[in-house]
């Protein structure tokens, strides 16, 4: 269908979009490659003389597009002169994240380095100091800037680059000298206060569903809330977009228009409503696309008397990045315009069909509409959804047609009830709306085939085609379009249940992992069920380790989660790695002393919230886990074993340091088939050599170097002894 037939400017402004975030992307091999293609491009297009002047234009664009992208992200953004070190910097504070119980995380922007004017964004690490600061004050530090590093599981350097951020430091002290607050700062402060009133007009699950539809808090939000939705494929409702913007700028036009106010009017104020909305909202950018889109549609129907959503998407997206450069690595920003884009392209087809005379009020055309909608827009961002996450939803499109219809409405009463809650008791109408949101999403959270895994090549391949395919509908000039549009269909069914089988195979099959990457972890994968012990614990940092292996390992269910030791941020871990999987149950130990009774109260009240079910074991006393029977002889903070016993075959975890610490943990060498030596524990003062043990012992794993099994003066072999990385498996 060609969206960029008689649309020139757009086909401009896509190039250029397209060259300069890509190109950062690239690997060198390819940026040469792509330097070549448009030099190639621009030679070719002037040689040939029926080459158009809009192809000229076109690839002169590329060309450039990419040397700007070297020039900013290459050359300017990151500070690489001032790597190494120490500097006396003087900043102002932005915003302050107090998450981690160790350190706060401190975003400021930088008035001097060395005494010299110099205006970089960084992202502090603040870490041992009591002393207050808030967004605005100006602070003077000493430190070593760091550039932007990656951790396994986790592109920092993208996140950080996408928020303008250039690199890092860590600081310790500091001097602090009161400043006024910015603006943006400010406008949270009045998200907050309404935040606040919701809640109290309703309760605090109804208002914190409203605070984020309507304001994008979503910190209020219940993480088992955050984790429906994102398991059905709809997290985008409650990431502020253009639906918002949409949604409160058509209530704003409802209104105008029944208080009998000119159109033109109605266009204007509505721009300025959506303006003062991008405003209070934070200026996030996926609203700033769809308010700016708004504005220049608006604008242009005002001058000219017709409208062209693409091309005013298009230039939206240009004027932000324009603004904002790193905006260009936004992940969300590009999900925003990918999404409009495919809605857009929906909606022409329709217009083509059917004219604007097409009868939206009609229930069967707004169901064919809206749905139409939903998958092309998910068929229009897939490509990036597939590269930048790990899981699919079997219910996305569908999720998105009911839930789109649902949180519409949501927003509307929530409106209503904020306006006269204080004086009308209506607020318990949107408690009962919220229950039934929230019941109706985790119905379909909880069904084992709503969420699966797309970290398959073949998976990744499909979606991929797919993407592409729809890339060739929009632009190319189609002339089967009703067979194309059977063919996409068809993709987009097989490529949402492609992942659900290859998923159910990995969790069906049996598998026992060792994982020893910082955090000592199990997994075992048997009779059906999947369990994961977490013996290593002292941070939040765990719950991300977990979130990392689980990927890796393809599981998007777990049957039990065990916790094997008790430490004071287990609450903060358990609520991090319960809000990004499903967990059927938890288990705890039974507490010991009155150290641990605080933190298993603070984590079974963290698990209240959620639909996982708690139970406690006792130590050295047998459980059965996924087909095994489990014993926890030894667990403390230093020093832990666990023996998995399956089929007259007993499995041994034992941390490092624990033959040497204690004594009787000898006795599980003449019990044990296999012998797994992790990393968690106290180390071994000396190179620790064993030279007894029962002739049972077939295999010894040991992910420490300071142990090692030799068996003297005895004619049997000596068992199969392994120094593996990261990870091993004794059978899979």
């Amino acid at each position: 269908m060609n969206i960029f037939n008689k649309r020139p400017l757009g086909l401009i402004l896509c190039v250029i979009l397209s060259g300069f975030s890509l190109f950062v992307l690239f690997s060198p091999l390819i940026r040469v490659l792509s330097l070549i293609f448009a030099i190639s491009l621009i030679i070719f297009a002037f040689v040939n003389k029926e080459c158009s002047n809009l192809t000229k234009i076109v690839s002169i664009s590329l060309l450039l597009s990419f040397c700007a992208s070297f020039l900013y992200f290459d050359v300017s953004f990151y500070p690489q002169d001032l790597y190494g070190e120490e500097k006396q910097i003087t900043a102002k504070v932005l915003d302050i994240d107090n998450e981690s119980e160790t350190y706060k995380s401190v975003e400021v922007k930088t008035i001097s380095i060395n005494s010299q004017k110099r205006k970089i964004k960084l992202m502090l690490n603040l870490y041992g100091t009591t002393e207050e600061i808030k967004p605005g004050d100006i602070i003077s530090f000493t430190t070593e800037i760091e550039a932007l590093t990656n951790s396994k599981g986790f592109d920092f350097k993208k996140y950080y680059t996408s928020r303008g951020i250039s690199a890092t430091a860590d600081i310790t002290y500091f001097e602090a000298e009161e400043g006024p607050a910015p603006l943006r700062y400010r406008f949270k402060q009045v998200r907050e206060r309404i935040s606040t009133n919701a809640e109290r007009v309703s309760d605090e699950k109804a208002g914190s569903m409203l605070s984020a539809l309507l304001l994008g808090e979503r910190d209020r939000l219940s993480g088992q809330l955050t984790l429906d939705f994102a398991r059905t494929g709809i997290t985008h409702i409650l990431a502020l977009s253009g639906t918002h913007v949409v949604l409160l700028a058509a209530a704003v036009d409802r209104i105008l228009h029944g208080l009998r106010v000119k159109r033109t009017i109605r266009l204007i104020m509505g721009s300025v409503f959506t303006f003062l909305f991008m405003a209070l909202t934070g200026f996030p950018l996926s609203v700033c696309r769809a308010g700016i889109m708004l504005i220049l549609s608006t604008t242009l129907f005002l001058v000219t008397g017709c409208k062209d959503s693409i091309t005013s998407l298009l230039m939206a997206s240009a004027l932000i990045i324009l603004v904002t450069p790193y905006a260009s690595q936004d992940v969300g920003l590009w999900l925003s315009i990918l999404a409009t884009a495919g809605i857009l392209v929906a909606g022409e087809i329709f217009n083509r069909k059917y004219g604007e005379n097409v009868d939206r009020k009609r229930v069967y055309n707004y169901v064919i509409l809206s749905f139409t909608f939903s998958l092309f827009a998910i068929s229009a961002t897939v490509i990036l959804s597939t590269l930048s996450f790990t899981g699919n939803s079997l219910f996305g499109a569908l999720a998105t047609f009911i839930f789109s219809i649902l949180t519409e409405l949501y927003v509307y009463l929530g409106i209503i009830v904020l306006l006269v809650g204080r004086w009308i008791p209506i607020g318990r109408i949107l408690i009962a709306f919220e229950a039934l949101i929230s019941t109706l999403v985790g119905k379909m959270s909880d069904m084992s085939i709503s969420y699966s895994s797309t970290e398959f090549l073949v998976v990744k391949i499909t979606f991929i085609t797919l993407g592409i395919s729809f890339a060739i509908f929009a632009i190319a000039k189609i002339k089967r379009k009703r067979a194309f549009l059977i063919y996409l269909s068809c993709l987009f069914v097989f490529a949402n249940i492609l992942p659900i089988g290859l998923t159910k195979k990995v969790e069906n099959e049996n598998s026992l992992l060792f994982s020893s990457d910082k955090y000592d972890k199990i997994i075992i994968k048997s009779n059906g069920e999947i369990a994961l012990f977490d013996i290593s614990n002292s941070s939040k940092s765990s719950a991300y380790a977990n979130n990392s292996l689980l990927i890796e390992e393809k599981i998007v269910e777990l049957d039990y989660y065990i916790v094997v030791n008790y430490y004071d941020a287990l609450s903060e871990s358990l609520e991090k790695f319960l809000t990004n999987n499903y967990v059927k149950e938890v288990k705890l130990p039974i507490p010991r002393d009155n150290s641990e009774n605080e933190i298993a109260l603070r984590a079974f009240e963290t698990m209240e919230k959620y639909r996982a079910s708690c139970s406690f074991y006792k130590d050295k006393s047998a459980m059965n886990i996924a087909g095994y029977e489990v014993l926890i002889p030894y667990r403390n903070e230093n020093m832990t074993a666990i023996l998995l016993n399956k089929g007259n075959e007993i499995y041994t975890y034992m941390s490092k340091g624990l033959l040497e610490y204690e004594p009787d943990a000898e006795a599980l060498l003449y019990l044990s088939d296999y012998i797994v030596f992790g990393n968690y524990g106290k180390s071994y003062s000396a190179l620790k050599t064993v030279d007894e043990y029962d002739k049972r012992l077939k295999s010894v794993v040991s992910f420490d170097t300071r142990i090692s099994f030799i068996r003297s003066g005895v004619a049997s072999e000596e068992p199969d002894y392994y120094l593996p990385k990261y990870k091993f498996y004794f059978y899979k």
